[in-house]
Parts: structure tokens; C-alpha cells; sequence
């Protein structure tokens, strides 16, 4: 029966073309060059693996002040940031700062991190990661255990003992600059070592000004087929504390 309503839909799409011939040729091109699109990449990328972290989602729909829409990290981008830290981080908990759908978070669980968390202040989202991470952990036994916490990032308490942050620029200035301050307070507390990876880092500088990082490497990202702003070729900054 459904097949029957997916025919019968694109019977009347067609009608409804041939009824302005004008539109035809667009029709055609668009047709031809959707497959080297960045959504159809990104489409083909959920699709293998069986889960939905792709689109764009504005903050209006998801009820979030002060954050910025919903982006997915570039899967190729992040692989590759992770694989900067993976050899030094092995033990550590993977914290994603403004997780959305998982798509972070699952690619995170590849690799021998003790734990992935994921802050996340939509709860819309979070439903769709925890569906993600669902359907994705039945078919890759032993990932690394993920959690998903719903939140306010600057007002979470950040996991004890050394931990890899990621983020992909989720926060306007003052919420950033809110963050910043709340990973500072908890390394003054229980000071240990912090890696901080700094995707797209349009406030970099508050990061900078914390006094606590003892290294900062501004980094080259690959390109990626399904990045909405490759165009833009967004670098990151790896921060990282000294030995406690």
C-alpha cells in the first residue's frame, strides 16, 4: 500500500510538471546535479549507516535561546579532529558540547575514549541521538558507552577526570564565554588534563584568555562532501592542558 501512495505521488509531481513546461528544463538539471549535491551526500551517509543526524535545523524550531542551529559536524572533519587526539586520549571521556542528533557522539564511540557524553540543550534533538545511538549500537557491538545529557552546557557539571571536549562552535559570544568560564572553574577544582577541540572557533579567543591551556594548535580541516559551508573551509584550534 505504500508503495501505491509513493507512486501515485510522484504520478501527480509529474502531472503537475508537465502542466508547466517552462519548468521542465530546471526540473531536468536539477535532477542531474542532486546527486553531487552536499544533501545528497549527506543523505548517502545516514542512509549506510542507518541513522538520521543530517539536515539544518534553526534555532526557532528547536525553542533554543542563545545556541546556534542545528549544523552536523562534517563526518570526515570529525574523524579526522578525533584521530589528532585519539593517541593521547585513550581512557579519557569524550564530552560533545552540543551533541544534536549523535553524529559526533557515534563516530567518538569508535575509538577507545572510557566513556562519550553528549550535552545537548534540545530536547528534540536528544530524542533523535538517543534513536540514533540505538539503532546504530545494534549493528556495531562494542562501542565505546555513550550517555546523553539534557541541558544548559554552562550550567552541567563537567565529567571528572581527563577529559577530550569537542565543539562545533554551538554558542553565540556570551554563552561561549559562560563555557569557557565553567571549563576553567572545574579544572581549578580538580585540575587534570583537558583537550579541547575547537571546530569552526568563531570566539576562539575566550578560550585563550583562561589561563589554563598550555597548548593551542590552530589546524586544517579536510574537506568533506557533505559540509553545508565547505566553501568556507572552517579550521579548528586543539587546546590542551599541561600535566597536572
Amino acid at each position: 500500500m505504500s508503495e501505491q501512495r509513493g507512486a501515485q505521488g510522484r504520478l501527480r509531481r509529474l502531472a503537475h510538471h508537465f502542466a508547466n513546461p517552462g519548468a521542465i528544463p530546471r526540473l531536468i538539471w536539477k535532477n542531474i546535479t542532486y546527486p553531487f549535491s552536499q544533501k545528497a551526500a549527506e543523505q548517502r551517509y545516514d542512509r549506510r549507516l542507518g541513522i538520521d543526524t543530517g539536515g539544518y535545523v534553526e534555532t526557532s524550531v528547536l525553542g533554543v535561546a542563545g545556541g546556534q542551529a542545528y549544523v552536523p559536524t562534517p563526518p570526515d572533519v570529525a574523524k579526522f579532529l578525533i584521530e589528532r587526539i585519539a593517541p593521547r586520549t585513550k581512557g579519557f571521556t569524550f564530552l560533545d558540547v552540543g551533541s544534536g542528533k549523535g553524529r559526533v557522539l557515534l563516530i567518538a564511540a569508535r575509538f577507545p575514549f572510557a566513556r562519550v557524553v553528549g550535552f545537548e540543550f534540545s530536547e528534540e534533538l536528544n530524542e533523535t541521538a538517543g534513536k540514533n545511538i540505538s539503532q546504530f549500537a545494534a549493528q556495531n557491538p562494542g562501542l565505546t558507552p555513550i550517555t546523553l545529557v539534557t541541558g544548559d552546557a554552562t550550567k552541567l557539571a563537567l565529567p571528572d577526570g581527563p577529559l577530550a571536549l569537542f565543539l562545533f562552535n554551538p554558542f553565540q559570544l556570551e554563552t561561549t564565554r559562560a563555557f569557557a568560564a565553567s571549563v576553567k572553574a572545574s579544572y581549578q577544582s580538580a585540575p587534570r588534563k583537558i583537550i579541547c577541540i575547537y571546530y569552526n572557533p568563531l570566539f576562539g579567543e575566550e578560550f585563550d584568555g583562561l589561563g589554563i591551556f598550555t597548548a593551542r594548535a590552530l589546524v586544517e580541516c579536510p574537506r568533506d562532501p557533505t559540509d553545508l559551508f565547505g566553501h568556507l573551509n572552517f579550521p579548528a584550534i586543539i587546546f590542551e592542558t599541561g600535566e597536572p
